[in-house]
Parts: structure tokens; C-alpha cells; sequence
């Protein structure tokens, strides 16, 4: 999955216009919000909070199991009546930086939780504002998110799989350390903390 292909693939599910201002605008909004490739909002680029479950907000962001859910989701988060002027831009194909704008200014965009202040969205502008940016961002292959197990609740594979391995190290350092207990205290850290980072580097890509 890249950026444009989630782009194209969410016009789609709202059937708006698939034109190159609506891909570009959505590119942006990806590298904008960073969902999926830079936090555990797995299958989820433009972080929303909808919970498929019960089709409403569950106040935080989300992880999704698939792609297609992913995809789904945001397209209902879209689809709520207060989200109306974004796809309004969508739907005349605007020019990016209006359905920017649109995004920006709706309930999902940018602004700082404290004192409830829009924020500026200078990484997306620079991004619409750059052929080579965006070309660039847009082919960009997210990273895998294969490492997502459905029964886990949303968590990433290395939560459960790196701790498996950390308790496991645990163990076989602390029956060492019957004998030896700094070799085994040093063994068991090792172990543990070796085993969590190489699962999570090769469960996340």
C-alpha cells in the first residue's frame, strides 16, 4: 500500500472523483497526520478514531486489522455530517490546498487540544506544493502491517510476541543466576531485551 493508492482507494469507497487534485490533497493529509507509518495506528494514515464495532468515535485513535478496514473507517468518518465541507471539496475535484483548508478546518483537523486553536499545516502545503514531494510521498510502500494479530485488540505482534520472548529470557537468566548471578541478571537482560527489539523490528518492516 502506498499513499496514493490508500487515496484512490478511499475516493473510491466514498465514489468521489479519482483526479489528481483529490490524490494530491489526500497525500498530503497522509504525511500531514502520520498514521500507520509513524505510530501503531496500524492501517490508519489519517489517524481517525471511528471503531468499526460500533460505528462511532472511540475518542482516540485507532488501530485497524486490514487495510480494506482501514479504508472503510476513514470513509465513514468522512461520511458524518460535520466532515460535509471536506467532501464537498473532494466532490468538485477543488485544488488541494482548498480541500486542505477544508480538512484543516473541520472537527478532524489540526489544532492544539489545550487551548482549542487551529494550527498551521505547513508539511502538508509542502507536499502539495511540490511535484517532487509529492510524487515522492505518494509511491512511498508504508511499512508492513502485517504484524497484527485480530485477537490482540488492536495491538501490534511485538507487544505480545516481545514480551513472550522477554519473560522467556527472564527465566533462563534467573535459573543461571542460581549459580552465577551476575552472568545470569546480565544473560536474562540480554536475552529478553535482544529478543523484544529483533521481533519488533521484523514484525514492523
Amino acid at each position: 500500500m502506498t499513499p496514493a493508492l490508500f487515496a484512490q482507494s478511499l475516493l473510491s469507497e466514498l465514489s468521489l472523483p479519482v483526479t489528481q487534485n483529490n490524490i494530491a490533497a489526500l497525500v498530503a493529509i497522509q504525511n500531514q497526520e502520520g498514521g500507520h507509518e509513524h505510530n501503531s495506528a496500524w492501517y490508519n494514515p489519517l489517524n481517525t478514531m471511528l471503531d468499526p464495532r460500533t460505528g462511532k468515535s472511540a475518542g482516540k485513535v485507532m488501530a485497524y486489522s486490514s487495510w480494506d478496514e482501514g479504508i472503510r473507517a476513514t470513509a465513514s468518518t468522512m461520511s458524518q455530517p460535520n466532515m460535509r465541507a471536506i467532501v464537498a471539496a473532494l466532490a468538485r475535484s477543488a485544488s488541494p490546498e482548498e480541500t486542505l483548508k477544508a480538512f484543516a478546518n473541520s472537527p478532524w483537523g489540526w489544532y492544539d487540544a489545550k487551548t482549542g486553536s487551529r494550527l498551521p499545516y505547513p508539511a502538508a502545503l509542502a507536499v502539495v506544493r511540490s511535484p517532487g514531494l509529492l510524487a515522492k510521498f505518494g509511491a512511498m510502500a508504508y511499512r508492513g502491517g502485517d504484524a497484527m494479530f485480530g485477537f490482540t485488540g488492536g495491538l501490534p505482534l511485538p507487544m505480545w510476541s516481545g514480551a513472550l520472548a522477554a519473560g522467556f529470557g527472564g527465566l533462563v537468566g534467573s535459573q543461571l543466576a542460581r549459580q552465577h548471578p551476575v552472568l545470569g541478571t546480565a544473560l536474562g537482560i540480554a536475552l529478553g531485551g535482544g529478543a523484544w527489539y529483533a521481533i519488533g523490528k521484523i514484525a514492523r518492516g
